[in-house]
C-alpha cells in the first residue's frame, strides 16, 4: 500500500512521525506526505511549502502534496469542519488513485500530540473519511493514529528510548536505524538515528527555533 502521512502543517511530519516514516522507508514502502495547509499563519506559506519538499527528499518520501485551501488555514484557534477535511483528503488522493493502489493514512489521534486544534481536526476529518470511504472509489485500507503521550515525564524524558538508542549504537554489529514492535492494535516504532531528527527539522529552517531544537533532543516522538 501507499502510506500517506496526513498532517496539518509543514514540519509536523518531522516533529512527530519521523520514527514511523523511517521504519517504512527502510522497508521500501511508498511514503507520501500530505499537508492540509501551507503553514501560512506568519505569512511564510510559500517558504514552508519548499521546506517540506526538501524534507520529503531527505526522508525518502516519493510524493509531497501541499494544499492551499482557504476553507481551512493554519491557525491556533480556528476549527476545521470534519467533512471539509475529509473532502480535501479524498480530492488530494483520488487524482492518484488506480485500481491497484491502496492507501494507508497515518495521522494524529484525538489529542493531536500537542493539543493543537488543527491537529485534532485533521484526526476528526480522517475518522469521518474512513467512515464514508465505502461510498467512494478511493481504496483506503486502514488508518493509523499517532498516540498522544499523556505523561509529561515520559513525553520529554523518554529514558527507555534513550537506553535503547545507546544499546543499538554499542551492541549492533550493523547500525540499526529503525525497529518496530506490535500487537493487535498498537505499533511502536523507534528510530536509532538521532542525527536524522536534527537534519529533518533543519530543513524547516523558518520553524527551527530554540524550543523546537529542544523538542528534537528531548521528545519521545523524535
Amino acid at each position: 500500500p501507499t502510506c500517506v502521512v496526513v498532517c496539518a502543517h509543514p514540519d509536523d511530519e518531522s516533529m512527530f512521525f519521523l520514527p514511523t516514516i523511517r521504519w517504512l522507508v527502510d522497508r521500501k514502502a511508498e511514503v507520501w506526505f500530505l499537508s492540509l495547509t501551507t503553514g501560512n499563519y506568519d505569512g511564510l506559506g510559500s517558504l514552508r511549502e519548499k521546506e517540506l519538499e526538501r524534507a520529503g527528499r531527505l526522508l525518502g518520501a516519493s510524493k509531497v502534496i501541499v494544499r492551499n485551501d482557504n476553507t481551512f488555514l493554519d491557525h491556533p484557534t480556528k476549527r476545521y469542519d470534519k467533512t471539509i477535511v475529509a473532502t480535501a483528503i479524498r480530492e488530494s488522493l483520488s487524482k492518484y488513485s488506480t485500481e491497484n493502489r491502496r492507501f494507508v493514512i497515518i495521522t494524529f489521534d484525538e489529542m493531536g500530540v500537542s493539543g493543537h486544534v488543527n491537529h485534532t481536526d485533521v484526526y476528526l476529518g480522517v475518522v469521518h473519511l474512513m467512515g464514508e470511504q465505502q461510498d467512494n472509489a478511493l481504496q483506503l485500507n486502514e488508518a493509523w493514529y499517532l498516540e498522544s503521550e499523556r505523561n509529561m515525564l515520559a513525553k520529554y524524558i523518554p529514558v527507555v528510548s534513550w537506553i535503547l538508542l545507546l544499546l543499538s549504537c554499542l551492541l549492533a554489529s550493523k547500525f540499526v536505524q529503525s525497529t518496530a514492535t506490535s500487537n493487535d492494535t498498537t505499533r511502536i516504532f523507534r528510530m536509532h538515528d538521532p542525527f536524522l531528527n536534527w537534519k529533518a527539522m533543519a530543513t524547516h529552517r523558518s520553524q527551527f527555533v530554540w524550543y523546537r531544537r529542544l523538542f528534537v533532543v528531548f521528545s519521545c516522538y523524535t
